[in-house]
């Protein structure tokens, strides 16, 4: 009888253990059959050449709005604008920042009266500074030194009621403004200046009925091109250094619509941006012109959604491409977000980025540097300590499409920048690093013999876990499934043994 019992334990134990054998067996055979390289074509690509590089926000003003931005030859970054002024809280003062090429900040400095002052446009040459600005409603010509120390002070004609926020200065120090005079029907008004602020010369341009001037710039041969508005249509002039009309053109628009900006590029072609409202939604869009060197419209592109959208500054790279910056209420993550669109020479659109939070964020300016490192600068109200932040994003060229600049491939994360995939583990280097936290270098990020795709797609385990594995699962699933059968066969034996019992009484 004894000897009865201890076999049917010993059965008990061999069949438990064979049952464990072969759920183990077939969990890992399993796993074995689905351990295999997967290809990045099976990852979707991202679109874009340009990557998020760094950001910067500076919660040190109250309610900032900065108007323009440029870069120097070191790669130091100049932000001017206005800010709330502290003393008087009912005017604004000139603000003026300098930040090295990795976002830090080298200085700033507020300065202005117990009026209204506002930098509108900023200039660099021969190692100053010179600001375009108004204080208590006259405009002015600020020239600093790289200390931000003022030197000296350039007033602008007081017959001018208002000056457009833009400036240029050719090579040789001359300065080039566009704004309206007080005429009774506000005509055109431009003037050339020299380094030490004496008129070279001024014109007017009138239309007949009310004007508007908006923006001005040079071309390669200093040629100047304006753009504003005559009641519901837009108007582009052509003048020669000497201030020589040379050709005009005209486009009418519906009775809403803002021009912000004209520029130039190598070849000659004109771009200017705005904003219309749509009949249709009544809402305002984005809408970009180009122009032949001859002022004949080329093509047109217009951009929007079911809400507001704003442009605000545009730069063009040196193959041709084109950024706009502006704000959209129609696309993003919040109420209102800083978006950045990039169209090739064709007009066609190639990518669109979104930066912001919950809250109101807007870009103001953008500016490109020799690299074609792109720098936008602008407001958020979604981070920072402050109500209202000053904001730098810097946007790297990204060769390989995978998301990370080549400036953080190179010296942040070692990557290859010319290799979207650089450990070949199927799962792009900017994703691995700003989704799944994975190391883009080995693609076993915890080294448990499963490649970070196969845990992240395949058995959706902890690819930075070594004991959240495939095999941990199966090693479980098959403990779990063995204490199962050996209840099961408890049971079954116990109720045997039971029935043998009661047939021997």
């Amino acid at each position: 009888m004894q000897y009865e019992k201890q076999f049917t334990k010993i059965k008990k134990s061999g069949l438990l253990l064979f049952f464990i054998f072969l759920l183990i067996f077939y969990n890992i055979n399993l796993i074995i059959n689905h351990h295999h390289t997967y290809s990045n074509q099976e990852i979707p690509k991202v679109s874009n050449n340009v990557a998020y590089e760094w950001e910067n926000i500076w919660s040190i003003m109250e309610s900032p709005s900065p108007n323009d931005l440029a870069l120097d030859n070191s790669g130091n970054i100049y932000i001017t604008g206005s800010n709330q002024n502290h003393y008087y809280l009912t005017g604004r003062d000139y603000f003026l920042m300098n930040i090295d090429s990795s976002g830090t900040l080298n200085w700033s400095c507020i300065w202005g009266s117990e009026y209204n002052d506002f930098g509108y446009t900023l200039e660099l040459f021969d190692s100053f500074i010179y600001i375009l600005g108004c204080s208590n409603n006259s405009y002015e010509i600020l020239k600093l030194n790289k200390d931000a120390i003022i030197e000296d002070v350039i007033y602008l004609n007081e017959q001018v009621s208002f000056f457009s926020q833009s400036m240029e200065m050719d090579q040789y120090g001359n300065f080039y403004l566009f704004g309206i005079n007080k005429s009774q029907d506000h005509d055109f008004y431009i003037t050339k200046l020299n380094l030490t602020g004496v008129t070279e010369w001024e014109l007017a341009w009138d239309s007949g009925i009310e004007d508007w001037g908006a923006s001005l710039t040079l071309d390669n041969d200093n040629n100047i091109y304006i753009v504003g508005k005559s009641y519901n249509s837009l108007v582009l002039l052509k003048y020669t250094n000497s201030g020589n009309l040379l050709w005009s053109s005209t486009r009418n628009f519906n009775d809403y619509f803002s021009i912000k900006k004209i520029i130039v590029d190598q070849s000659g072609n004109i771009f200017i941006v705005g904003d219309e409202l749509q009949d249709s939604n009544q809402d305002y869009d984005i809408f970009l012109l180009k122009y032949s060197s001859l002022g004949v419209l080329q093509w047109n592109f217009s951009w929007g959604g079911n809400s507001y959208d704003y442009i605000h500054d545009l730069v063009i790279d040196f193959t041709g491409n084109i950024y706009l910056l502006g704000d959209t209420n129609s696309y993003g993550h919040g109420e209102k977000d800083i978006c950045l669109l990039k169209l090739n020479t064709e007009g066609n659109l190639i990518w669109t980025y979104f930066w912001g939070g919950s809250n109101y964020d807007y870009g103001k300016a953008i500016a490109i540097d020799f690299y074609e490192n792109i720098y936008v600068v602008g407001v958020t109200r979604s981070f920072g300590s402050a109500y209202s932040n000053l904001c730098l994003i810097k946007f790297g060229v990204d060769s390989d499409e995978d998301g990370l600049s080549d400036n953080n491939e190179e010296n942040v994360y070692l990557t290859d920048k010319y290799n979207s995939d650089t450990d070949n583990d199927g799962i792009h280097d900017g994703d691995e690093i700003n989704i799944h936290g994975t190391n883009p270098l080995n693609k076993d990020s915890d080294s448990d013999l499963f490649s970070d795709y196969e845990e992240i797609f395949i058995f959706s385990t902890n690819p930075n876990n070594p004991f959240n594995n495939p095999i941990a699962f199966a090693s479980i699933y098959s403990l779990v499934g063995a204490t199962g059968v050996l209840i099961a066969l408890y049971i079954y034996i116990s109720i045997k043994e039971r029935r043998e019992k009661e047939k021997r009484i």
